[in-house]
């Protein structure tokens, strides 16, 4: 038998990346419903996985929030207001 190799691990995102792949998923989502992981995916022409972080890191920020516990689970866009300087 053959021993079967491990998995190489993911690339860990650089922060930067991650702010950029999170500002993409919110213009997404301010443009229109709440959407599944899947369809930003889809409207973004990213890998599944990829619309995970960006929706997670919008969920961590506290930008975004689950719309819908589905399934698929729907995320929304929170309102955001600006505050004067």
């Amino acid at each position: 038998l053959e021993s079967l190799s491990p998995l190489p691990s993911p690339v860990p995102l650089s922060p930067a990346l991650i702010a950029a792949l999170a500002a993409a998923a919110a213009e997404t989502l301010r443009a229109g419903q709440p959407c599944s992981r899947r369809e930003l995916a889809e409207a973004r022409g990213w890998a599944y996985n990829t619309a995970k972080r960006a929706l997670q890191e919008l969920c961590e920020q506290e930008l975004a929030r689950l719309a819908d516990a589905g399934p698929p689970r729907r995320y929304r866009l929170l309102a955001c207001q600006a505050k004067d300087p």
